[in-house]
């Protein structure tokens, strides 16, 4: 369910149709049938969190990969304390474009750029010891 107070107008070349809440809007409700493999992958991912284990997986994670990032050279935005597990915004350096990030910003000791890359899948039997 979606509540809004402003006109929201429909945005074709920028959302698939069937998640335009400005198409929504424009037909005056539900224009069409929902799509049953977005409303079964919406089921499956929230079936994921019902336990508390994802939650620990992503902390456990988080406590691992910050003090790493950091070993290799990455600012972390916000202080530990105050930040949530799973989200990490790195500080990138200032003087450094955006075209030539991975070729001049490389943090030091890190061998390629992939190194630090997403821990998608990972869980905390993934991670090593130490």
């Amino acid at each position: 369910m979606v509540f809004y107070h402003h006109d929201v107008a429909p945005a074709p070349d920028r959302l698939p149709r069937y998640l335009d809440l400005g198409y929504y809007a424009a037909n005056d409700g539900v224009p069409f049938t929902q799509s049953s493999n977005l409303l079964s992958a919406l089921l499956a991912a929230l079936k994921r969190f019902e336990s508390a284990q994802p939650f620990a997986e992503t902390a456990e994670l988080a406590h691992w990969l910050r003090p790493k990032l950091r070993e290799l050279g990455f600012r972390i935005l916000a202080p530990d304390e105050q930040s949530s597990p799973a989200v990490i915004t790195l500080v990138l350096r200032t003087h450094c474009g955006r075209s030539r990030w991975a070729m001049s910003c490389k943090p030091p000791a890190c061998g390629s750029a992939t190194r630090a890359s997403t821990c998608a899948g990972v869980t905390g039997s993934d991670l090593p010891d130490g």
